[in-house]
Order: C-alpha cells, then sequence, then structure tokens
C-alpha cells in the first residue's frame, strides 16, 4: 500500500512540473516578441493568395492577435483539465473542424495564419468535403497554445487535443 502511495506522490509531482512547464512556455510563446500576425512564405504565394478571399483571411489575423490575450488563460485552464483527468495526447498535432462552406484551401490558409500545416495532405483533402476535419502539424509542446488560438477563430468549429483514449486506474 504504501509503494502504491510512493509512486501516486511521485506521478503527481511530475504532473505538476509538467503543468508548470506548459504554463511557462504558453506565457514565453505568446510573449510580447511573438509575431502571429505574419504568414508563412507558403502562404503568401500568389496561388494561395488568389484561392482564398482576402477578407476573411484579414479577418483570420485579426483574430491571431486578438485572441493572443485570452490564450494563456485557456491554456492554462486546458493543461489543469488534462491533468485533473489524466488524459495524453499526441504530442506533435492536434484536430480543427472547420464551419461549413469553407473549402479545403481556406483551412490550409486558416492554419498557415497560426504557423501551422495539415498532415497527411493526400488522406484530408479526400475527406475533408464529408467532415471537414483536419490534423494539423503543431511543434511538440505548442499543442495547447495552438488549440487555444484557434478556438477563437470564425472559421473553426473545433479546436482540440489528438487525445488517446484508454482505461484509467
Amino acid at each position: 500500500m504504501k509503494k502504491i502511495q510512493r509512486q501516486n506522490t511521485k506521478f503527481a509531482a511530475v504532473l505538476v512540473v509538467v503543468f508548470l512547464l506548459l504554463v511557462i512556455g504558453g506565457r514565453y510563446a505568446l510573449g510580447p516578441n511573438a509575431d502571429v500576425k505574419a504568414l508563412p512564405p507558403e502562404a503568401a504565394s500568389s496561388t494561395a493568395a488568389s484561392q482564398t478571399n482576402d477578407s476573411s483571411l484579414k479577418n483570420t489575423q485579426a483574430q491571431a492577435t486578438d485572441t493572443n490575450a485570452s490564450a494563456p488563460s485557456c491554456a492554462q485552464n486546458l493543461a489543469a483539465e488534462i491533468i485533473s483527468k489524466k488524459e495524453s495526447y499526441a504530442k506533435g498535432q492536434i484536430l480543427v473542424t472547420f464551419k461549413k462552406g469553407e473549402t479545403y484551401q481556406d483551412s490550409k490558409n486558416v492554419l498557415a495564419v497560426y504557423g501551422l500545416v495539415i498532415q497527411n495532405e493526400n488522406n484530408s483533402q479526400a475527406s475533408f468535403a464529408a467532415r471537414r476535419l483536419v490534423t494539423a502539424a503543431v511543434s511538440p509542446g505548442q499543442e495547447i497554445v495552438k488549440v487555444c488560438l484557434l478556438r477563437s477563430d470564425s472559421h473553426v468549429v473545433y479546436a482540440g487535443l489528438d487525445l488517446y483514449f484508454g482505461l484509467h486506474e
């Protein structure tokens, strides 16, 4: 029994450290030097620009800037929820569902505003019309911050972590 209690104490200590790293990392990523407004070079190409509605993309860029203030509290809440529910998730990717009427190219352009790209693009494009769901590649450790930024975007219905489901003790 004491062995189980020691293991639970060690596990709780590790979770606290992970939580603190997520909070500190989220604040660092969204610090005053963060440049969320800038489009990556591939999104700024003439092909991408010609295939999207410019005012819609500018709206998304403005939202990306506006959500910088609310993202840290969202990140703290989401990290705390993950810890309290003892959930784990796939590192380096998040799930994003777009509103009806958004095209696959629109989804790529919106994700580009946040510095993201679609994983497994061939399969994603084939199934996008039916589900409007994509898996976006994220720098490991930035999953929670990117989810929080995307949740307030007007083109996005759902943004969340790619959770692993399993049995808990």
